[in-house]
C-alpha cells in the first residue's frame, strides 16, 4: 500500500475516533461516578504535595493514571472535563499506538483494520470516555510491543530499542491491576520462542534480556511496596473467588468464566452496565466478528511464526485476570487483551484481501467496500449504544448521578440566587465534590441533607434565613412524616424530569431558642406531634436548630427516651445534614423515630437532647455546663 494512501485512510480513522472520544466528553456518561470524584480527589492530593507510589484511596489505585489527571487540572481546572480529557487522550493515543504496533507486525492492511476496531468499537470508546485508569494499560503495552518488535527485526539501535520497551512494559505496573499479568506473559513469549524459534532466542538474546531488566527495573520499586503492603491490595481479595476456589481444588467456576470469556466476542459481552451496555459482545456486526474469528485461525495455522504466537499468547495471557475473577467476563479487566483482540480481525481481514486478490482486482474492491460499510455500521452501532440506550438504564443513571447532574445543568442556566440545599444520599463524602466537579457555577453556597433515604437516619432539611431551594434528586425520597410536617409551613414543590425543586419561606415560624450549645448551635424547639404514646407505639419528633457558625466538627444529634430516675428506654441517634456545610442563621430540622419498647412501664418520662462528636464520641455541653438538654415530657398511660 502507498504510503499516502496509507497514512490518509489513517488520518480519517483517527479523526473518528477522535470525535467519538471528546464530543461532549463531560455529557457522556451522563453525569459523574463516585470512582472518578475519588480519581479528582486523589489528584488534587497530589498538587497539594501528597505523593505516593501506589494510593491506597479507593481499593488501591496505581498512580500514572492519577499524575496525569493531576497535570490536567492544573491545566483545565477542577471539573469533569480535566478528568475525562486525559482518558480520551489516552484512548486516542492507543488508537495511534496500536495501528503503528500492527504495522510493523503485519503490515499497513493489519494496521488500518487493527485501528478502526479501535477507533469506533464501544469497548475501547467505553474506557476512553471514562475519567478511570484503565486504558493506560493498553496503550503502554502496544507501546512497548513496537518498540521489542524493532528491537528484534532490526540491526539499527536494537538495544536501545529494546530498553525502550523495557521502560514502556515496567510502566505498565503502575497503569491497572490486570498488569499484574504482564510477568506471564513474558515468560509465555520466552518458553514459546525457546521452543519454536531457538535461532532468534539466540540472536536477539540481548535485546530480551534488556527488555526484561529494565522492565524489572522501573517496576521493582511498586514491587516492593505491595510486597510489604499486601493489605491494601483489598480490591483483589473482594474479586478472585474462582481462583480461591481452584487453588481449592474447584474448576467449575474456571470453567464456567472460559466459556463466557469465549463468547464475549461476538455472542454476549461483559454483562454490568458499569463496564458496558450490558451483554453487548466485543464485536456486535457480523462482519468484524468474522474476521476475528479468521484472524485467530490464521494465527493459529501459522503459530511457528513468532509474531502470530506473539498476538496469541498476549490475547491468552491477558484475558487472565477476568478469567480468575468473578463476573467474567469483564471488559475493565481485560483491558490488557484488547489490542490483541484488534489485532486479530487486522489479521483476517489481510489474509481475505490476499485471497481477493487471487480472484480479481474487483473481488478485492468488493472486499474494501464491506470493510468500509462495516466501520460505518460500527460507527452507528457505538453511537446508538452508547449515547441513546445505555444512558436509559436506571442503574446506569444511579451510579452516573444523572438527577444531581440534571441539577447542575438547571442551577448553570438559572439566575437564581447562590443559597441553595442539595440533598444526596452520599452527602458527607462524594455527593459535594460530584455536584462541584458538574456544575460551573462557582457562586454556589450549598447545603446538604438527606431526606429520608433508606440511608438516612430518618431525614432532615435546611432553611437559609432568607429562605431558599432544595434540591431533591428523583433517586432521593423524602420522609413522608416530614414532608407532611413541613408542607404546613408553606413550603411549595415545583416537580421536574429527575429532581424536584422545594421554595422555601425565609426562617421558618418557631419559638426562641431553647437551648444554646458551646459548638455555636441553638435548639430553637423541639416540635412533638400529636401521637400515641404507648408500649409499641412508633414515635415522630422533630427538632430544629439554628446555626450560628461557618465552621463545625462532624456533630451528631442524640435524642434519650428516659424515665424519673434516669433510666433509658429508647433512643435515636443521627444528623442527616452534615454540620460543615451550614451557614450562620441556617434552620435545620431534623426528624427522630424510636419505638417505645414492649415493656414500659405507665408514668412520666422526658426527652433528653444533645450533640456529640460522631468521631470521637465526645459530647458538646449546653453553654449552662449541662450535656443534655431536657427538651419535652412525655406521660405513657396505663394499659388494662
Amino acid at each position: 500500500m502507498d504510503k499516502r494512501v496509507y497514512f490518509g485512510l489513517l488520518t480519517v480513522i483517527l479523526l473518528v475516533a477522535a470525535l467519538l472520544r471528546f464530543l461532549a466528553l463531560p455529557d457522556f456518561p451522563p453525569g459523574i461516578s463516585h470512582d472518578e470524584v475519588a480519581e479528582v480527589l486523589i489528584a488534587e492530593d497530589i498538587l497539594q504535595g501528597e505523593h505516593a507510589i501506589f494510593f491506597e484511596e479507593a481499593y488501591g489505585q496505581e498512580p500514572l493514571f492519577l499524575y496525569l489527571v493531576a497535570g490536567a487540572i492544573a491545566l483545565l481546572g477542577r471539573n469533569v472535563l480535566a478528568l475525562r480529557f486525559v482518558a480520551a487522550a489516552v484512548g486516542l493515543l492507543t488508537v495511534s499506538a496500536g495501528a503503528r504496533m500492527a504495522r510493523r507486525l503485519f503490515g499497513p492492511y493489519t494496521a488500518l483494520v487493527m485501528a478502526a476496531g479501535l477507533g469506533v468499537m464501544l469497548w475501547p470508546i467505553f474506557w476512553s470516555r471514562v475519567g478511570l485508569r484503565g486504558m493506560t494499560l493498553p496503550l503502554t503495552l502496544c507501546l512497548g510491543a513496537e518498540a521489542l518488535w524493532r528491537a528484534l527485526q532490526t540491526r539499527d539501535r536494537a538495544l536501545y530499542s529494546a530498553i525502550v520497551a523495557g521502560i514502556w512494559w515496567g510502566l505498565t505496573a503502575y497503569t491497572y491491576l490486570a498488569a499484574r499479568g504482564i510477568p506471564l506473559l513474558c515468560g509465555a513469549f520466552l518458553l514459546y520462542v525457546a521452543i519454536f524459534d531457538r535461532r532468534l532466542l539466540r540472536q536477539r538474546w540481548r535485546e530480551f534480556v534488556l527488555v526484561l531488566s529494565t522492565a524489572l527495573l522501573i517496576a521493582l520499586p511498586l514491587i516492593l511496596f505491595l510486597r510489604e503492603n499486601k493489605e491494601i491490595q483489598s480490591r483483589v481479595y473482594e474479586v478472585d473467588a474462582p481462583l480461591q476456589a481452584l487453588r481449592q481444588g474447584d474448576l467449575a467456576p474456571i470453567l464456567e468464566n472460559t466459556w463466557r470469556i469465549a463468547r464475549m466476542f461476538s455472542v454476549r459481552g461483559d454483562p454490568l452496565e458499569r463496564n458496558n451496555y450490558p451483554d453487548r459482545p466485543v464485536f456486535p456486526d457480523p462482519v468484524w466478528a468474522t474476521l476475528f474469528y479468521v484472524g485467530a485461525l490464521v494465527a493459529l495455522w501459522r503459530l511457528r511464526d513468532v509474531r502470530y504466537g506473539f498476538v496469541l499468547i498476549w490475547l491468552v495471557v491477558m484475558l487472565s485476570p477476568t478469567l480468575v475473577t468473578i463476573d467474567a467476563p469483564s471488559f475493565v479487566r481485560a483491558l490488557g487483551a484488547l489490542p490483541a483482540v484488534m489485532l486479530l480481525p487486522g489479521i483476517g481481514a489481510a489474509w481475505a484481501l490476499q485471497q481477493c486478490s487471487l480472484w480479481s482486482k474487483y473481488t478485492r474492491i468488493l472486499c474494501v467496500c464491506i470493510l468500509g460499510g462495516a466501520f460505518v455500521l460500527n460507527v452507528k452501532l457505538t453511537v446508538r449504544d452508547y449515547t441513546q440506550q445505555w444512558p436509559l438504564i436506571p442503574s446506569v443513571q444511579f451510579v452516573w448521578q444523572t438527577d444531581l447532574a440534571d441539577i447542575a445543568r438547571y442551577l448553570d442556566a438559572q439566575s437564581l440566587e447562590s443559597t441553595v440545599v442539595l440533598a444526596g444520599l452520599t452527602n458527607d463524602s462524594m455527593d459535594d465534590p460530584s455536584f462541584d466537579l458538574m456544575s460551573r457555577r462557582r457562586d454556589l453556597r450549598v447545603r446538604w441533607v438527606d431526606t429520608g433515604s433508606p440511608l438516612s437516619t430518618g431525614g432532615a432539611w435546611i432553611v437559609p434565613r432568607a429562605g431558599g431551594r432544595l434540591y431533591v434528586p428523583a433517586i432521593v425520597p423524602v420522609n413522608a412524616l416530614l414532608g407532611t410536617y413541613l408542607s404546613a409551613w408553606g413550603i411549595t414543590a415545583i416537580p421536574h424530569a429527575h429532581f424536584t425543586e422545594f421554595v422555601s419561606p425565609p426562617v421558618l415560624a418557631a419559638a426562641p431558642v431553647s437551648a444554646e450549645f458551646a459548638v455555636n448551635v441553638g435548639l430553637v424547639t423541639l416540635d412533638v406531634p400529636e401521637q400515641l404514646f404507648a408500649p409499641n407505639a412508633a414515635v415522630t419528633v422533630f427538632s430544629i436548630w439554628e446555626a450560628s457558625d461557618t465552621s463545625y466538627p462532624p456533630l451528631k444529634i442524640f435524642m434519650h427516651f428516659v424515665d424519673a430516675e434516669g433510666r433509658l428506654w429508647a433512643q435515636h441517634d443521627g444528623l442527616d445534614s452534615p454540620a460543615r456545610f451550614w451557614q450562620p442563621g441556617d434552620r435545620i430540622v431534623q426528624t427522630h423515630t424510636f419505638t417505645i419498647p414492649a415493656d414500659t412501664p405507665p408514668g412520666r418520662y422526658v426527652l433528653r437532647i444533645g450533640l456529640y462528636d460522631r468521631e470521637t464520641l465526645l459530647l458538646y455541653p449546653l453553654r449552662n455546663g449541662q450535656d443534655f438538654y431536657e427538651a419535652a415530657i412525655i406521660q405513657v398511660p396505663a394499659w388494662e
